[in-house]
């Protein structure tokens, strides 16, 4: 039982098909008022969402598991070259819907 406390496997599996959706999808430079960036990006991070509460309906996550979580993915958007205030706001906005 306390074994499967510390399985994150899951989680950080979760947290790299998300982080590969909005590598994918999101657009990486900042967005203009002018063009459409900001609809993509709601619609981006709605689609996120829903992907993420279907994931917390299917599986229990204690907090070790969504810190796992959240290392991943804020990581793995860092790494992809977004900029650092849209990482620790899109995995803050996550890791709160978890």
């Amino acid at each position: 039982m306390v074994f499967t406390w510390f399985d994150a496997s899951q989680a950080k599996q979760f947290a790299n098909e998300v982080a590969d959706f909005l590598i994918e999808k999101m657009p990486k430079d900042a967005p203009n008022k002018k063009d459409n960036q900001l609809k993509k990006r709601a619609d981006v991070i709605a689609i996120v969402l829903w992907k993420v509460d279907e994931f917390k309906n299917a599986n229990k996550l204690n907090i070790y598991k969504k810190a796992q979580f959240g290392t991943v993915l804020k990581f793995r958007l860092a790494e992809a070259g977004f900029e650092s205030d849209f990482v620790d706001e899109i995995t803050h906005v996550v890791l709160t819907s978890l």
